[in-house]
């Protein structure tokens, strides 16, 4: 469970009965827990008559985290407009929820799909389990030329490195550097990362070990 539940309310002069105060601490409760894996949240209740009789309109704010939920009703009395508004809002909430686990799940659908689609993970984790290095390229597909491009297109940031290309060092040199570190690194790949990201992410340190490598002696010291 995250932080508490912060509670501000305005009655603006409404006079609340027992079964009035007992409703809206329950439509707290609920609301506190629907909301309980939010890192903050805040609910705002305002109460305003209608009239001279105890008609009211009800209006709650709900903040939760970088969401806002509203929900008003206007009702003879405070407990009906209560249940209605805790009823919207809970009824938004959840729909927030679905939303983002739903997105999520499409999200790892494609992903997969994607990856599946430019190399073989099966083929890969059997070459790395064999320790065959040659294997492990081969099943690699597509990501050398994936690897080859974004090189390209990082090697600007590594002044030392693109100064030595075309004489001491070569895109293939760097590419390689990154596929043997992946093989090296293959079982320690964060399951929550991505394959095209984890050995994305290791180019631009690659990029900066390969070229301390292919340094002459006289330009190094």
């Amino acid at each position: 469970m995250e932080g508490p539940l912060h509670i501000e309310m305005k009655t603006n002069g409404y006079p609340l009965s027992r079964l009035d105060r007992d409703r809206i601490d329950a439509a707290i409760e609920r609301i506190d827990r629907l909301t309980d894996t939010y890192p903050t949240r805040r609910i705002h209740v305002t109460i305003e008559r209608v009239g001279h009789g105890e008609e009211c309109h009800v209006r709650m704010l709900l903040a939760a985290a970088r969401h806002r939920f509203v929900a008003t009703d206007r009702a003879p009395s405070v407990a009906p407009a209560i249940q209605r508004c805790v009823d919207i809002l809970a009824e938004e909430v959840q729909h927030r929820k679905n939303r983002v686990s739903r997105n999520h799940g499409e999200r790892h659908v494609r992903r997969a799909k994607e990856e599946a689609g430019i190399f073989d993970p099966e083929r890969l984790r059997a070459a790395y389990g064999r320790g065959d290095y040659e294997a492990f390229k081969d099943a690699l597909g597509e990501v050398p030329d994936m690897i080859e491009a974004e090189v390209g297109r990082r090697i600007k940031f590594h002044p030392d490195a693109e100064a030595l290309l075309g004489r001491e060092l070569t895109f293939d040199d760097i590419v390689e550097a990154v596929i043997f570190d992946a093989f090296e690194g293959f079982l320690g790949r964060p399951e929550n990362v991505s394959f095209r990201e984890w050995i994305l992410a290791k180019i631009d340190p690659c990029i900066d070990e390969t070229a301390r490598g292919a340094r002459p002696t006289d330009l190094a010291a």
